[in-house]
């Protein structure tokens, strides 16, 4: 058997031409495992509960939420640092823009910005400045997920008659530790429940200073992170 190994360095920066059909294949499995997929249900199911149809959605990667929305019937445009999306289908209007330096003119328009497992591969205050140039573009709505690394228990159990399945974990003292950047470039900056990074402090960055109001928190898992129902103030 033929075991196809996916370069990191390769795919998701790559021309959209460019990127090996078996490599992506494994990526893409390797990235939406089982315990992503809570996340992707969740984004639209959050937009599903507020009147939005045209969604700008910023860091799209393989497209999986982007096909969600788009079968679900928003009318889905991706942004992201690629010049095309790294994903062929769903067909959907895309533009290059780094959230780091968001253009607030290519972002009006839309009823909802959703920008969900992104703002951490930037520096704090970008994302923070990236908050308010969300609003700027003027949405009635925003969606905005990050990790979420505070004190916090998991548990499962799953037994019928032929497999037994469980797991448990349980977070603490994270707040005691400071966060180390990922090597590559590419990785977080910053989580939330890390030493100078409590969930209140980024709340009011990205809520209150940013010119949003709160419609609704709510947390995933076993992948945890929290993620932000966001009305215009």
């Amino acid at each position: 058997m033929k075991v196809i190994k996916f370069d990191p360095t390769e795919g998701q920066f790559e021309k959209r031409s460019d990127i090996d059909p078996a490599k992506r294949r494994q990526e893409w499995a390797r990235y939406y495992g089982t315990k992503r997929m809570r996340q992707m249900i969740m984004q639209v199911h959050m937009l599903a509960s507020v009147d939005v149809a045209k969604v700008l959605e910023i860091g799209p990667y393989y497209g999986f939420t982007t096909a969600l929305l788009d079968n679900a019937g928003f009318d889905v445009t991706t942004a992201d640092l690629n010049e095309e999306p790294a994903f062929w289908t769903p067909d959907r209007p895309h533009f290059q823009m780094n959230v780091a330096e968001p253009d607030v003119e290519a972002m009006k328009g839309f009823d909802a910005i959703m920008c969900c497992a992104t703002l951490e591969h930037v520096q704090f205050e970008q994302a923070a400045a990236a908050m308010k140039a969300f609003r700027a573009a003027g949405p009635k709505y925003a969606l905005i997920s990050v990790p979420y690394r505070s004190w916090q228990i998991f548990g499962e159990l799953f037994v019928n008659g032929h497999m037994f399945h469980h797991k448990f974990w349980w977070r603490k003292l994270t707040g005691m530790e400071t966060f180390k950047e990922h090597e590559d470039p590419l990785g977080h900056k910053w989580e939330v429940g890390y030493k100078g990074y409590p969930l209140k402090r980024v709340e009011k960055a990205f809520i209150e200073d940013a010119g949003w109001k709160l419609v609704k928190r709510d947390f995933s898992f076993p992948a945890c992170v929290v993620f932000w129902l966001l009305e215009a103030a």
